[in-house]
């Protein structure tokens, strides 16, 4: 939406017209330029920039109404060439898949300098971001590449629990048990009460 208008002294409208139009010269000509997105539910954001002071509050209700139109008659004509969303992504189209580790294990996925997140990178050619709270961003053309991204940090940041079982490769034998790497970098130690006889 935009807004031709005549200002005063003040810079305030005197004489206006609301525009429609999605294609952008009444952004760069006009005062005014107003974003509204949504749903055959409802609007979902909105979003304004002003060259002039300020607008009254008929004009932005007047704005309102008639952006509101404006997305339903568009969605009309979107939902008649695709109803809904479509249930898989294409092959080739970005994807972000969102993890949650431990904020304190960050630091274990990154590594030393970078070698860790490096290596993992070099392997299956993602993008990772991390934010403080330990969420951790993936990005990448190929799910599959996702996917083992997501399994080598699970590998990084696991810690077995009680009742936990898996394979594990026995790395070193001592009288008074053995050691089992049980996960990739991680080894504990089985003691001889678990060994049979």
């Amino acid at each position: 939406m935009g807004l031709c208008s005549r200002v005063n002294e003040s810079g305030l409208p005197i004489q206006h017209q609301v525009l429609t139009d999605i294609m952008g010269p009444e952004d760069h000509n006009c005062d005014m330029d107003f974003k509204v997105a949504g749903t055959p539910d409802g609007v979902t954001a909105i979003q304004l920039d002003m060259k002039i002071h300020g607008i009254t509050v008929d004009i932005a209700m007047e704005v309102v109404r008639r952006g509101n139109i404006g997305r339903l008659e568009i969605m009309e004509v979107m939902l008649e060439t695709l109803p809904t969303h479509r249930s898989d992504m294409k092959p080739n189209a970005p994807k972000i898949t969102v993890m949650k580790i431990d904020s304190d294990k960050v630091k274990m996925v990154i590594g030393k300098g970078g070698e860790t997140i490096d290596k993992i990178i070099a392997e299956t050619g993602v993008k990772i971001d991390f934010e403080d709270d330990g969420t951790c961003m993936i990005t990448s053309k190929d799910q599959a590449m996702v996917q083992r991204t997501i399994e080598i940090i699970k590998q990084i940041v696991y810690v077995p629990k009680v009742g936990d079982s898996f394979d594990g490769i026995v790395t070193r034998i001592e009288n008074y048990g053995v050691f089992v790497n049980y996960a990739p970098g991680k080894t504990g130690l089985m003691g001889s009460r678990g060994l049979p006889e």
